[in-house]
């Protein structure tokens, strides 16, 4: 055993980053902190042993899912380098997981309940939570606070006891990708739910098809993916299942997009009277939309989404809904004479689309997301429908006082190089401080309690012009935790100055992991297990 020469622990010494700072280097470990901030947690000044060989982690539980987290995090996460060495002092033997409301749920929803309670002490800490998704998020802060100390070559949990009270401040939680513009593989897409998983963000919002391209697959009617960039570019039903329990194990609910009626060119490659003719808008392919006219276009939405209903578990479907380019419905003869037989504008006959789509993801018992635009558009929808608002948070109090679920989106866009005008930063990745400004009840403080629970939290945005499997990872993270931690903790956790010393820490965490987030300041994260 390799210890302090008085046989005595130290207090601190976890020394995994190094950070360069006012033109000086010093050692940094952890300081015994949490991403994101928990609700409520205290801290004493007893350091830990922990010995990977021993420590165990425990449950009455029978749920398989969490069976598997446990083995993520105890066979992986919690210990990624080899320990040479043993802490003397008291050593942390066990962690005992107890589920107390345990309703034999394996599968999570917006409703599902992230709190958790975790007590760290010693020899047997106790994680507590009412599911098992919120013991997930409880395995997480655990995670972080089990420090490798890379002089000492051994584990420790310093300033304990710790006591952490935490649940979401929103239950709504995630990241939009983009397989439309550039196909990400699975091995990406599972990358980045790991991502979300350790932010403890819990949705992958998977916008699946735009006009660009079409990769998925569809029984019913096949031809749809001849709109993918290549045949082999397509995510087929068995990929498509294997990411959403990917995500699931991990309490991450994938909600597809497919985005209609605007945005649909692609739609027609295989199925050409799926999409209207008009030829001065054709020199831009967003502008195509569905033909709303044809019964043939609703038993294709119907078909393709009975096949979708049944592989992703969630309640949500996204239909867009957005930048509809009515005056291609206009200048289409047959299109217009629909709507004069009807005596209707561009708008009845959006209203008129957006119902019909609406019985069918209805009859298949699932609920809709869409973006403003219909809302916009002044169109009468469901009060269960989740707006989600991308063009201004003012827009968030028009959907709220309107009876509806929102979303925030604006603001949260990380492919812009000014996330969050007119503020402008000379490091890119600095616009993290931008993404944690942002607050989904900013100007809506003056609204009734009941309307702000209508406020089910945000997404932010990877749109996938420039974002491929070769920098997406890089372009959503570190920034994007700036997002799940205002989406997590409490409202009054902004201050920049100390988010950035823990992102730090955490971002490396994340880059141990895999994760290829870039750095925010100047430093070293320890990738690889050090020398003996």
């Amino acid at each position: 055993m390799r210890g302090d020469r008085n046989g005595v622990l130290p207090i601190f010494s976890a020394v995994v980053v190094v950070v360069v700072s006012m033109g000086s280097m010093a050692m940094c470990g952890s300081d015994g902190s949490v991403w994101p901030m928990p609700q409520s947690m205290t801290q004493g000044s007893v350091v830990l042993a922990v010995d990977p060989a021993k420590f165990a982690i425990t449950t009455s539980s029978t749920s398989e899912v969490l069976a598997r987290a446990i083995d993520r995090y105890r066979n992986g996460l919690l210990f990624p380098f080899p320990a040479t060495d043993i802490a003397e002092g008291n050593v942390l033997n066990t962690l005992n997981i107890v589920i107390t409301a345990d309703d034999g749920k394996e599968q999570i929803q917006w409703t599902t309940d992230e709190s958790y309670q975790l007590v760290i002490t010693y020899p047997t800490s106790t994680l507590t939570a009412p599911t098992i998704y919120g013991a997930m998020r409880g395995l997480e802060s655990f995670s972080q606070l089990v420090i490798f100390d890379d002089y000492w070559m051994y584990y420790i949990v310093p300033y304990t006891p710790i006591t952490i009270n935490d649940f979401p401040r929103f239950p709504w939680r995630g990241i939009l990708i983009d397989t439309a513009r550039h196909f990400l593989d699975v091995k990406t897409i599972k990358k980045i739910i790991d991502g979300l998983s350790y932010n403890k963000m819990n949705v992958l919002h998977w916008h699946a098809v735009d006009a660009e391209s079409f990769p998925v697959t569809c029984d019913s009617y096949p031809n749809l993916s001849e709109g993918a960039y290549a045949s082999w570019l397509v995510y087929d039903h068995e990929t498509i299942a294997d990411v959403v329990d990917y995500a699931n194990d991990r309490g991450v609910r994938v909600v597809p997009e497919f985005d209609m009626p605007g945005h649909a060119y692609s739609w027609g490659f295989g199925y050409p009277n799926l999409t209207v003719s008009c030829p001065s808008y054709e020199h831009n392919i967003n502008n195509i939309p569905l033909d709303p006219t044809q019964d043939f276009t609703y038993n294709v939405i119907r078909g393709l989404f009975t096949e979708m209903a049944s592989l992703f578990k969630d309640s949500y479907i996204h239909t867009g809904g957005d930048e509809i380019v009515e005056g291609c419905w206009t200048e289409n003869s047959d299109v217009y004479q629909f709507m004069k037989d009807r005596g209707w504008s561009t708008v009845d006959l959006e209203q008129y689309f957006c119902d019909n789509v609406e019985a069918i993801v209805s009859s298949l018992n699932k609920l809709l997301v869409i973006w403003e635009d219909e809302m916009d558009d002044g169109l009468d929808i469901n009060p269960a429908t989740v707006i989600q608002v991308w063009q201004s948070s003012t827009t968030m109090r028009t959907a709220v006082t309107s009876g509806l679920y929102a979303i925030l989106s604006a603001g949260w866009y990380l492919a812009k190089q000014i996330p969050d005008p007119p503020t402008t930063r000379s490091l890119w990745l600095d616009t993290w401080m931008d993404l944690y400004a942002v607050d989904p009840l900013t100007g809506l403080t003056d609204l009734t309690t009941e309307q702000q629970k209508l406020v089910l939290g945000g997404e932010a945005c990877m749109w996938g012009e420039q974002a491929d499997v070769s920098n997406v990872e890089g372009m959503i993270w570190p920034r994007a935790s700036a997002v799940g931690e205002r989406l997590w903790s409490a409202k009054t956790v902004t201050d920049t100055t100390s988010a950035k010393a823990r992102l730090i820490l955490f971002r490396c965490t994340c880059a141990q992991r895999g994760i290829l987030g870039g750095p925010i300041a100047p430093d070293f994260c320890l990738d690889v297990p050090p020398s003996v």
